[in-house]
């Protein structure tokens, strides 16, 4: 492994903070911050390494911020930033990357696939660990349907893959719809030596989503034999709303399995032990970063979450409380006014909003009507 003279102890688990935040679109300062309070009790629980969403710092979805080259450099600070709060627990966080802010952030297009897409900008993740970045991995694949229009603001990832060293464990990092591509980065990282892969998302919700979302890691652990981490954002944003509920899934005896499983529409910081699959021969040569060594002395180990999903209706609903509370906060208003007709419909929005902003804050005004 590049730069490792410890001797490899080949631990059976790596202790692991799943870290749902809930980011604003733009503000840099705050998320950065928000960020490290998390890297701080993560630490302080003993972890080897804090996952954090796809675009923690920047808010997702950052849309056209990022075709100003101030914004990315404005990032960039930010990441340096978050990078020098962080010490032996490594911090694995979503970003957007820059290349030449001189030069390519400032206009230039090229085209994939008939789709004209902007140069220079990654969406992209980055592994902190002892006060810098130890290294950084490109999104390969931008989703460009539905609500995704990524094609628009960032360019695919072309690095070669790499393994990091965390805990004396080979981990691999991927990014979002990567975890979608059968025989694809996860798998391609399991065959490279990685014993566990870490998947950053920010995978919106939607009714039966997260079925959809279980099934298609399950696949990758089935074809990569190796447990899957896949940590989800949370929070409204606009008309979307991410629904954390992030997950675990481990190989089996019986197959692909949820070994783990976080609460959903809340900001939450959960950490446990992931248990590895036992060690097989790497079938392709990737390069390895050693980031920070294996524990010397065994630790007492800590089980996963297992939060069970939420029925249909009761998703709705808590969909809708996020989506109304989270547009209010980061907004910046700080009360709402509900017209009462008396029916149905007002009296359903009036007790979204008495879940939402709290009582409070909410102000009947009742209609005429027969």
């Amino acid at each position: 492994m590049k730069g490792m003279s410890h001797p490899d102890p080949r631990p059976d688990s790596i202790r692991i903070a799943v870290a749902q935040l809930n980011s604003v679109v733009g503000d840099l300062e705050g998320n950065t911050g928000r960020a490290l309070e998390m890297v701080g009790e993560a630490a302080a629980a003993g972890a080897d390494v804090v996952v954090l969403p796809e675009m923690t710092l920047t808010g997702y979805p950052p849309e056209d911020l990022v075709l100003k080259p101030g914004f990315i450099a404005d990032v960039r600070a930010s990441l340096e930033k978050f990078a020098a709060g962080t010490g032996r627990t490594v911090a694995v966080v979503g970003f957007a990357d820059g290349d030449d802010l001189g030069g390519k952030v400032a206009g230039l297009a090229e085209d994939v696939a008939g789709i004209g897409y902007f140069n220079g900008v990654w969406n992209a993740v980055a592994v902190c660990a002892e006060g810098k970045v130890f290294g950084t991995y490109h999104k390969r694949h931008l989703p460009n349907y539905d609500v995704f229009d990524e094609l628009r603001h960032f360019r695919p990832g072309h690095q070669a893959l790499a393994l990091f060293a965390i805990g004396g464990v080979p981990v691999g990092v991927t990014l979002c719809e990567g975890s979608w591509i059968p025989d694809g980065p996860v798998t391609q990282l399991a065959r490279g030596g990685a014993r566990v892969v870490l998947n950053i998302n920010g995978s919106p919700f939607r009714v039966g989503k997260r079925l959809v979302r279980e099934g298609v890691i399950a696949e990758r652990v089935s074809e990569s034999g190796i447990p899957v981490v896949y940590v989800n954002l949370v929070g409204g944003q606009d008309e979307l709303v991410f629904d954390g509920g992030s997950f675990v899934v481990s190989p089996g005896a019986d197959g692909p399995a949820v070994s783990a499983r976080c609460e959903s529409f809340a900001e939450s910081l959960d950490v446990f032990d992931v248990e590895l699959a036992p060690i097989r021969p790497a079938l392709d040569a990737y390069p390895t970063t050693f980031v920070t060594p294996a524990h010397a002395a065994p630790r007492s180990p800590i089980p996963a979450p297992m939060h069970q999903r939420l029925e249909p209706n009761a998703e709705r609903w808590a969909t809708l409380v996020l989506g109304v509370r989270d547009y209010v906060r980061k907004s910046g208003f700080t009360d709402v006014c509900v017209g009462l007709s008396g029916g149905v419909d007002s009296s359903i929005v009036a007790a979204i909003g008495v879940d939402a902003p709290r009582a409070e804050h909410v102000h009947g005004v009742v209609r005429p009507s027969r």
